[in-house]
């Protein structure tokens, strides 16, 4: 049995050497030395094969190596300009107001680096505009067509600032069917605080209903309207609810209700933010908020989670 090619050179010089006879003994000494010979051939063959191949190889791994090297400059290129796009996205969101009567608290948390939630406070005489929205989705396809309805959104207030939640939520549908891609879908709720008359307008455009607590009580601002994109024929409601001094409103995008636990199959859900609220709402706005925070990466783990999450705490402060 031969375990190397030197060992079949060793054979075939050691059966050359050896003197050839005529009887059976030397017919067998010839016949093995050919076999011999023949295996040696086809080692060599084996062996410029399996160079070949390697070779082969080699070229392969080469090419593999520059086809990474070459996506991973593709991928620091995209990283970079998703970066870009995220400080371009926060320089697009609106300042907490700076107003005696109303205390604001934010929080935004991308699934990616640019993200679908938006939202908006906007001042106007006597009161705030608020407004949240969430494009289906996230990423970039997301976060442009979230840009969209934010223009969207300031021409109207711009425009008019007093207009009826109605009439701002069809003047943006008509914008979102005209274009957006009409596979993508927009929930937005509108409303306007007024302080003179001491009441909330607003509209729903199939987004979360917000909650208002109150004297330990909760309350949903709901509302029917479909998303912003779905229909041409789609009409949206106005209603009004009086605001008290002291009122805490909660904005939030669905995100944080479908928020999924970090070891279970479960859903963080409405109740649970819900009592979280009713439990700490005497608490100072950034505590509240704090507390929110902390809330949900417990629930969740360290984000990104797989949706954007969005929330708004709202104070109201009548004189």
């Amino acid at each position: 049995i031969f375990t190397s090619k030197e060992q079949v050179d060793d054979a075939i010089v050691l059966l050359e050497k050896m003197p050839l006879t005529k009887d059976e003994i030397g017919f067998l000494q010839k016949n093995y030395l050919s076999m011999v010979k023949q295996l040696k051939e086809i080692l060599r063959k084996l062996e410029n094969q399996i160079e070949l191949v390697n070779d082969d190889l080699r070229k392969a791994m080469e090419a593999l190596q520059e086809k990474h090297k070459i996506l991973q400059e593709q991928q620091e290129l995209i990283q970079k300009e998703l970066d870009f796009a995220r400080r371009v996205q926060e320089k697009l969101l609106p300042q907490l107001p700076k107003t005696s009567h109303f205390e604001v608290q934010v929080k935004m948390i991308v699934a990616t680096s640019v993200g679908g939630d938006f939202y908006s406070l906007y001042p106007v005489d006597g009161g705030l505009v608020v407004a949240i929205g969430d494009v289906s989705g996230h990423g970039v396809p997301s976060a442009l067509a979230m840009v969209l309805m934010r223009d969207a959104l300031l021409h109207e207030l711009q425009r008019n600032p007093y207009e009826d939640p109605s009439k701002i939520l069809e003047s943006m549908n008509k914008v979102a069917i005209r274009d957006l891609n009409s596979e993508m879908f927009t929930t937005f709720f509108y409303a306007r605080m007024d302080l003179n008359e001491r009441e909330i307008y607003y509209g729903n455009a199939s987004h979360t209903l917000p909650m208002l607590i109150r004297d330990g009580n909760l309350i949903e601002l709901d509302t029917l309207g479909f998303m912003l994109g779905a229909s041409e024929a789609t009409e949206y409601e106005n209603k009004k609810m009086e605001l008290k001094h002291g009122d805490l409103l909660f904005f939030y995008t669905d995100g944080l209700t479908e928020l999924r636990h970090k070891r279970k199959n479960e859903m963080l859900g409405k109740e649970a933010v819900a009592q979280l609220l009713l439990k700490n709402a005497n608490l100072p706005l950034p505590e509240i908020l704090e507390t929110l925070n902390r809330f949900v990466e417990s629930y969740g783990g360290t984000p990104p989670y797989d949706d954007d999450v969005t929330y708004l705490l709202i104070r109201v402060l009548l004189s």
